[in-house]
């Protein structure tokens, strides 16, 4: 006969409450219970799309190819940012756990606001420091050119239009991949044993990897920003400070890239 779950008075918990699990992070672990938060056969899947993706960008269009065509590349890159996550969404789905779980801890009001702010700044400046000293250190050893991209450089905004669309990638990149990345495999890969620095690698690595079409050097940076990112979620206890900092940081990437080439700096 199964035995009802109980809540700490030892009372049993109502079917619902019973039937979905919760994760609230807590000082000692900050991502909260530890458990899987989606079947491993959808990891292995999401896995499979984040590199194949990759790998087809690495292999496909040419700059040449892309010059001119940067908004039908914003609107797919748009969807295919909202389908991943949905995508995420059924993984999660399957084992009850609420999309909202992994946002982490809510801070309302404008104190809210300005912590996530606080957090997102000064990640910034160090994020800015740690991956110019990476990417000057694979300079030195001759591991690629880890500069961006002439496929990135390709897909700068140049019309009014563009720039609109452009914030719009940035936003969608701020935050499904945040909740794909820090959220869904930070917290999947750190069920491995209960050790968050697994779900810190992995992650990373899987960061680094999906972004394959942007040359080994820069795929090597990436996963260092990846770690700092994770670090991000494990002191601020929440996904927004990485969103806020991921989609601007894409952004004004983008808009130096469009005033340089605008001064035949690139």
């Amino acid at each position: 006969m199964h035995e009802p779950e109980l809540n700490p008075s030892g009372t049993p918990l109502a079917p619902d409450a019973a039937a979905t699990p919760e994760f609230p992070p807590s000082p000692s672990n900050p991502l909260g219970s530890g458990k899987q938060v989606a079947p491993w056969w959808h990891t292995a899947l999401l896995l499979f799309i984040l590199v194949g993706i990759s790998t087809l960008g690495g292999l496909g269009t040419k700059k040449q190819q892309l010059a001119g065509h940067q908004l039908s590349t914003y609107i797919f890159t748009i969807a295919f940012e909202w389908i991943l996550l949905a995508f995420v969404w059924w993984g999660l789905h399957m084992r009850r756990v609420p999309m909202k779980s992994l946002l982490g801890e809510h801070h309302k009001g404008w104190s809210g606001f300005g912590r996530n702010l606080a957090y997102a700044a000064v990640f910034w400046v160090i994020a800015y420091f740690v991956l110019a000293g990476s990417s000057l250190l694979l300079k030195a050893l001759h591991v690629g050119k880890p500069g961006p991209p002439q496929k990135v450089i390709a897909l700068a905004p140049t019309t009014p239009l563009d720039f609109l669309m452009w914030f719009l990638v940035c936003l969608s990149a701020g935050i499904c991949e945040e909740l794909v990345f820090r959220g869904y495999l930070l917290r999947q890969f750190s069920s491995i044993g209960g050790k968050i620095w697994i779900g810190v690698v992995l992650s990373s690595l899987v960061f680094g990897a999906s972004h394959g079409y942007e040359g080994m050097a820069v795929m090597i940076v990436i996963f260092v920003y990846g770690v700092l990112f994770c670090l991000l979620v494990l002191k601020s206890k929440s996904l927004v400070p990485g969103m806020i900092a991921h989609g601007w940081q894409d952004f004004f990437t983008g808009i130096a890239i469009a005033v340089l080439q605008h001064m035949h700096r690139l």
